[in-house]
């Protein structure tokens, strides 16, 4: 049986704990940025970026196809209707319209074995402002998501 645990949006301050890939992606786009305006696809994917990141995913508006869709029939532990590829594609949604950059954290039950993995969404605009794809980052970590009034022991 698959299910989903948890996703936590995090503030991308947050990057400082997480998977190094991570924070070079991060890094990567937002020197590409021009002020206020996103870059564009074919400044942040480049040959350099594909060295340092080999496995990023790009994604565009409508279903979900990166890292996490072997996991999205999984549905949540709280609220067994909601399935995981719901959740993330209302994510998507929210960074296609608002173009801001997303950290999360999801943890997955998968037989019993508990997976979490790190994820990072991008956004690209061909204009600099309407977002057209999405960079996607997502690493299976180690960190440990702590619910709140936990010890994170």
């Amino acid at each position: 049986m698959m299910q989903w645990v948890h996703k936590r949006s995090l503030p991308i301050p947050a990057l400082t704990i997480a998977d190094p890939a991570l924070i070079v992606a991060y890094r990567y786009w937002s020197e590409r940025r021009d002020g206020a305006f996103l870059p564009p696809r074919c400044a942040v994917d480049t040959p350099t970026f594909r060295l340092l990141v080999p496995d990023a995913n790009w994604l565009r508006p409508g279903a979900y196809d990166g890292r996490l869709a072997p996991f999205l029939p999984a549905t949540q532990v709280h609220a067994p209707s909601i399935t995981l590829e719901e959740s993330l594609r209302l994510d998507l949604d929210g960074a296609f319209v608002t173009g801001v950059p997303h950290l999360q954290l999801v943890e997955l039950k998968v037989k019993g074995r508990s997976l979490l993995y790190q994820q990072l969404l991008l956004p690209t605009a061909d204009d600099g402002t309407k977002v057209n794809e999405l960079l996607e980052v997502s690493k299976l970590g180690a960190l440990r998501l702590v619910q709140p009034g936990a010890s994170a022991a």
